[in-house]
């Protein structure tokens, strides 16, 4: 069965691919090939799949709200 939280995580993925890892054609600076990412100056060099997914978030500057709880554990999925 299909789940769309499946289908938003894969196109999640898809997207950081196609604007941080895949260097375009079209969007060349002198002889180097850039990727929207570098095109609109967020980074400065195209990034791997592998660096995007051990990113880690710095923590915030702000705590958490008092009603704030932490999410439940993930389940175990049987595949």
């Amino acid at each position: 069965m299909r789940k769309p939280q499946r289908l938003a995580e894969v196109l999640d993925i898809n997207r950081l691919h196609y604007n941080f890892v895949r260097r375009h054609s079209t969007l060349r600076f002198g002889g180097k090939l850039r990727t929207p990412a570098m095109q609109a100056g967020i980074t400065s060099r195209p990034l791997t799949l592998r660096e995007i997914f051990l990113w880690q978030r710095p923590p915030s500057k702000y705590p958490p709200p008092g009603n704030w709880s932490p999410p439940p554990p993930p389940r175990s999925t049987p595949w």
